[in-house]
């Protein structure tokens, strides 16, 4: 009994029409790495001093993770954060965003339509 369930293993294994797909999908490329109808996630590095203009992204909310580093984010001309490693800002895209890196920084950007 034991070699049969042994060589179903095998065949399960080795045909692909078998194979299990994953569960889930390392998301490491930079830029846009996913989006559906719901929303956008996009991830950035920036190096030390590097900026992001000032836009906005109406008709959505905005979770804004710093993964790594240090970036200081200024909403509407006005309201400044001092973000580190692990930090998140919440705020919606009506508002008016504009950063500059402190350090080289990695954050990803959660886009969720409203």
């Amino acid at each position: 009994m034991k070699k049969v369930l042994i060589a179903t293993a095998f065949v399960a294994l080795a045909l692909p029409g078998f194979a299990a797909e994953p569960a889930g999908k390392v998301l490491a490329d930079e830029g846009k790495v996913f989006a559906n109808h719901h929303g956008t996630v996009v991830r950035k590095a920036l190096k030390k001093g590097e900026k992001i203009d000032k836009h906005n992204h109406e008709g959505e909310d905005i979770i804004f993770n710093v993964m790594q580093g240090a970036i200081k984010i200024t909403l509407n001309d006005s309201e400044e954060h001092e973000l580190k490693a692990s930090d998140t800002l919440v705020f919606n895209g009506k508002n008016f965003i504009a950063g500059e890196a402190v350090d080289d920084t990695l954050v990803v950007i959660t886009l969720i339509k409203e």
